[in-house]
């Protein structure tokens, strides 16, 4: 057996002498640091956001509340797009003042859209629910006024009634279409008392002054040819 057997198995079964780890710079703090850096970025990005969404909110209320709803409305949008998309209270408001301003600028099917949006991500709030209702008697009026073109009188006098109902009383639309209803009935001396409260209530409308120099004429004619006063309206 050779001399060195010993040394052999010693160094098949001895462990060879392991090198020494070296140790990982600890970097864990520099990590927290940079991702405390980005949240910080993100936050001050996202409050730079919201203030300019608060800022372009706040100048779509002032049009609203001067009456350039057209602008407003504009305005309105720009807010949302700077809200990035997120659901929250700011987007609702603003999305609320939209829907009035659309009402007010006619453009009922856009406003029951806003709504109809409003009511699906926010539930049906009281404030949602009333805009609604005066939504829903527009367009009530919206069909009295082309029954009234058609000649429907008893059509249209439903609806009429239905959007008065609905709390449109004061509403200018309504006057004008219960006048025009008048008219259409052969009710000269109503219909004429009508369009007068109408032109003095609201001011440059050239609908209701042509209306109203018609009727003044059949009404002059009636003071002197009763016979006039259940004759159907002939208009040129």
């Amino acid at each position: 057996m050779p001399k060195n057997w010993r040394q052999g198995i010693r160094g098949k079964n001895c462990p060879k002498k392991e090198e020494p780890v070296k140790k990982r710079k600890d970097l864990s703090g520099r990590g927290k640091a940079a991702a405390l850096l980005l949240l910080f970025f993100a936050l001050t990005l996202s409050s730079c956001a919201n203030r300019e969404a608060e800022e372009l909110r706040l100048s779509g209320i002032e049009l609203v509340e001067k009456g350039k709803y057209e602008e407003a409305v504009k305005k309105l949008d720009e807010a949302l797009d700077k809200s990035h998309g997120r659901v929250s209270r700011l987007q609702f408001d603003i999305l609320t003042y939209r829907a009035e301003s659309e009402y007010m600028l006619g453009d009922l099917d856009a406003a029951s859209h806003t709504l109809e949006i409003l009511e699906k991500v926010d539930k049906k709030r009281e404030v949602y629910q009333k805009l609604k209702e005066r939504v829903n008697a527009k367009l009530l009026l919206r069909q009295a006024s082309r029954s009234l073109d058609e000649g429907k009188l008893e059509e249209a006098r439903n609806f009429l009634d239905q959007a008065r109902a609905a709390g449109l009383s004061a509403d200018r639309d309504l006057v004008f279409d219960e006048a025009v209803y008048l008219e259409r009935s052969a009710r000269w001396e109503e219909a004429y008392r009508a369009f007068t409260d109408y032109t003095n209530r609201w001011n440059g409308d050239k609908d209701a002054e042509r209306e109203l120099a018609f009727l003044k004429t059949r009404v002059e004619a009636l003071s002197q040819n009763t016979l006039l006063t259940d004759q159907p309206l002939q208009r040129q």
